[in-house]
């Protein structure tokens, strides 16, 4: 998927974050400054791409991970990599209990990004390093591909709208499922 795209699908999930907080009664807002941190995430991964907006925005980050052998959809795509990320994003905000809420919201990101990419025809390598990636129709795919779009098609596109609106309507049912919940 096209970084404009993962932004679009994740506009989406920083919207609904906010709407379900405010429909909870609480304030929007570190939804919405959580959302910033999401969205970065949603990009993140793409990093070991030479060909990504986020790569040229910081090209020593992404010379850092080709330097270090990373291939596109290796570790940035991957549960190992999310879970690093985590891990790094936890020591980053650990020693600032204001900031703590914080952390979740960058690692998310790039897990909605994982599992979009999943939904292509390439797939990703959710257990990397391990799975055998192998050959269909000419094309290398990660183990478990699901195959609903190819990147840069019209299908891309439309399984983006179709991502968005799943999300956006799922309001009603995060809505129903707080107001079901024992408040503490």
């Amino acid at each position: 998927m096209r970084g404009k795209t993962h932004l679009a699908c994740g506009v989406a999930a920083v919207f609904t974050a906010a709407s379900v907080a405010a429909h909870a009664g609480g304030s929007p807002e570190p939804a919405l400054w959580g959302g910033a941190l999401f969205l970065a995430g949603c990009v993140a991964p793409d990093l070991d791409t030479p060909d990504s907006a986020v790569s040229h925005s910081l090209p020593w980050l992404h010379r850092g991970l080709a330097l270090l052998g990373v291939r596109h959809r290796t570790l940035t795509h991957s549960l190992v990599g999310v879970a690093f990320c985590a891990a790094v994003c936890w020591a980053l905000v650990a020693t600032s209990p204001e900031a703590l809420w914080l952390w979740p919201w960058f690692p998310a990101g790039c897990l909605f990004h994982v599992f979009l990419d999943s939904l292509s025809d390439a797939g990703v390598p959710w257990l990397w390093p391990g799975g055998r990636s192998r050959s269909i129709r000419g094309r290398t795919v990660a183990p478990g591909h699901v195959g609903l779009y190819r990147v840069g098609a019209l299908s891309e596109y439309v399984t983006a709208a179709a991502v968005c609106a799943v999300v956006i309507l799922s309001i009603p049912i995060w809505d129903l499922v707080l107001a079901t919940m024992p408040v503490l």
